[in-house]
């Protein structure tokens, strides 16, 4: 079977849980046998760099700005119906060269990594009769409805209401127009399911298990860690310093909050600076050794969908978790045995305070989370059902 996956970045390096699903997919389309290609989006935030690109990756790149223009923003808003998030994504030189290897090569399988792929869906259409399938990374205009239930500024709620029911109206468009979808998580696929007639499989991030020295708790600390120029992780980080790190510190003194995440904006930095005992680290070398030296992983996330790759991750190397059901949702992790769930200012101060001061629930948590990610996001059998799943659709 020929795969081409089309991509809205380069997932190489692999800077965040985005890029991750991407790499994954691919290796694990590899390790199946299946011959792949890859056609990137090369943008300002996901820079090609020289040899940041596997040897084994077969990949185009085409330059794009998708940068967000504060000028074109407000046209769209005022004078367009096409969601700014969605219309940032097309691009003629990138459809070109997306004709240009339909041209030269046949391929069974087309997938879509994501939403903002479906501007290409017709191209497609008529240069090739593969199967398109769309791998959904989440349900986008839930996010920007979360936001906008949250957001108390009255021109940002309104703003990001009118924005999910854009994406909405394109979501439903783009389902509707491809032949399968591979959702990433089940709470994702019984929705997609109630919109669309067409096949619908589940198919979440794999992870290899990964074999790092370091395996203990190192210091009594916290973290958080995420893409901070994703909005809704910065309001879970500046809630959670508001309304539980001060807290936490006042009690302890000697305390320390650690924080990493690429494209930090600088007002989110100048105000952090301002905190005592927080240490921000910008972006880091490397996602798994940072986690597994600095203690405890909150994510106190209020608006998102799909799965939060970074705590299947940060859990597949035993570090202990206090995330919100939001943040776990589509995971199927249980509370107090594997993670700690918490939804409010008490219940995040209760689940840090009682895994810094419990070193056997610190190890409870921390073994059990290990146990749960090699049984239930293995690789090998991930990529078995995803590979049969898209067999029946290919003659």
């Amino acid at each position: 079977m020929n795969i081409l996956m089309l991509t809205n970045k380069l997932p190489f390096p692999i800077k965040d849980g985005g890029a991750y699903a991407m790499a994954s997919m691919y290796n694990g389309y590899q390790q199946e046998g299946l011959t792949v290609k890859m056609l990137s989006m090369n943008t300002f935030k996901h820079k090609w760099l020289a040899g940041a690109i596997p040897e084994n990756v077969s990949i185009s790149t085409i330059k794009m700005d998708t940068r967000v223009k504060p000028l074109s923003l407000m046209m769209n808003l005022f004078f367009s119906k096409t969601p700014y998030n969605y219309k940032r994504f097309y691009s003629y030189a990138f459809e070109n060269k997306l004709i240009r290897l339909l041209e030269q090569e046949k391929f069974d399988v087309i997938q879509l990594e994501g939403l903002y792929l479906g501007h290409y869906i017709d191209t497609i259409r008529n240069h090739s009769d593969a199967h398109i399938v769309l791998r959904a990374h989440n349900v986008e205009h839930a996010i920007w409805n979360g936001m906008g239930r949250r957001e108390k500024n009255w021109f940002k709620r309104y703003y990001f209401n009118l924005l999910s029911k854009r994406l909405e109206q394109v979501e439903l468009q783009v389902i509707n127009n491809v032949d399968s979808i591979l959702a990433i998580s089940s709470d994702d696929a019984i929705y997609f399911e109630s919109k669309t007639k067409i096949p619908v499989f589940v198919s979440p991030t794999s992870f290899e298990k990964l074999h790092l020295t370091n395996s203990e708790q190192t210091e009594k600390s916290i973290f958080f860690m995420g893409s901070l120029d994703w909005i809704p992780n910065q309001d879970a980080l500046w809630w959670f310093v508001q309304h539980v790190w001060k807290r936490l510190y006042k009690e302890n003194p000697k305390l320390n909050f650690f924080i990493a995440g690429r494209n930090c904006p600088k007002l989110i930095r100048k105000k952090l600076k301002k905190e005592p005992g927080i240490r921000f680290k910008g972006e880091v070398d490397s996602a798994p050794e940072f986690m597994q030296s600095h203690g405890i992983f909150v994510l106190p996330l209020f608006a998102g969908s799909g799965l939060r790759i970074r705590i299947v991750e940060a859990m597949s190397l035993g570090v202990p978790i206090v995330a919100s059901s939001l943040a776990v949702k589509g995971i199927n992790c249980k509370s107090h045995e594997n993670i700690i769930i918490a939804n409010d200012s008490n219940e995040f101060y209760k689940g840090v305070y009682d895994l810094l001061n419990s070193d056997a629930l610190y190890k409870h948590i921390s073994n059990k989370a290990k146990e749960f990610v090699n049984q239930e996001f293995d690789q090998e059998k991930i990529m078995e059902g995803t590979v049969s799943f898209l067999r029946q659709f290919v003659a």
